[in-house]
């Protein structure tokens, strides 16, 4: 019979074992639809591979403990070291837009998630393309996902933008979506240690001015 301590050592075996014939399902079952998609995928899944053969395990246990998919995998290519030099002679920007990545999904995290158009246009009670005028205009937090945006779920407050936000996004443009975003979610010492975003959801008028103060330094920084 089994000792305790080797039933223990046995269970994470099993488990990995299923994890990985449901992940090998997973990929076997995909099909490409269109030639562009099978090219990207050959890219892809021969990267994956080679990470999840060659990474460290430590770096993989700091993949497999996001809490998304996308977070994962930036995860796991930023802690890579098969991302060295020889494939940054190749692709110099490869490591850093892995991190990029990474940090960005943070971000999101701590601004309580993202919400696609549809939701904020239920939300303000508006259309689709009064959104998109809106985020056009900067009077609205959006961020770019692929082809679209989505909105920071912290800018907004009782069905409706959080007081003052409008104004910091005018003093960033609407080039700089991800740097108001990280700005906005970074505890300052001048707002007693509060983020620029807290201060506004006091509704305090001189908190606020004060987030307008920091808002203005930051966009003049040039930072993006």
């Amino acid at each position: 019979m089994a000792s305790k301590r080797h039933q223990e050592l046995a269970r994470p075996r099993r488990a990995s074992k299923k994890s990985a014939t449901q992940a090998g399902l997973v990929l076997n079952d995909y099909v490409p639809a269109s030639p562009i998609r099978a090219a990207f995928w050959a890219r892809a899944t021969t990267a994956l591979k080679r990470i999840a053969e060659r990474a460290d395990e430590t770096s993989l246990e700091r993949a497999v403990a996001a809490p998304t998919d996308a977070g994962a995998l930036a995860r796991a290519m930023s802690d890579y070291p098969g991302i060295g030099d020889a494939v940054e002679e190749l692709d110099p920007l490869a490591a850093a837009i892995a991190r990029g990545a990474e940090q960005k999904i943070d971000i999101l995290k701590q601004a309580g998630g993202a919400l696609p158009v549809s939701d904020v246009a239920k939300l303000l009670g508006i259309s689709r393309q009064a959104v998109d005028k809106r985020r056009r205009e900067s009077k609205l937090l959006a961020v770019p996902r692929g082809a679209d945006y989505v909105y920071p779920a912290c800018g907004f407050t009782d069905g409706e933008v959080v007081p003052g936000l409008t104004e910091i996004l005018g003093q960033f443009g609407p080039q700089r979506s991800w740097a108001v975003l990280a700005f906005l979610v970074t505890p300052d010492d001048q707002l007693g240690t509060l983020s620029p975003l807290e201060a506004l959801q006091k509704k305090d008028a001189r908190l606020k001015e004060r987030a307008l103060r920091l808002a203005r330094a930051a966009a003049g920084d040039g930072f993006s």
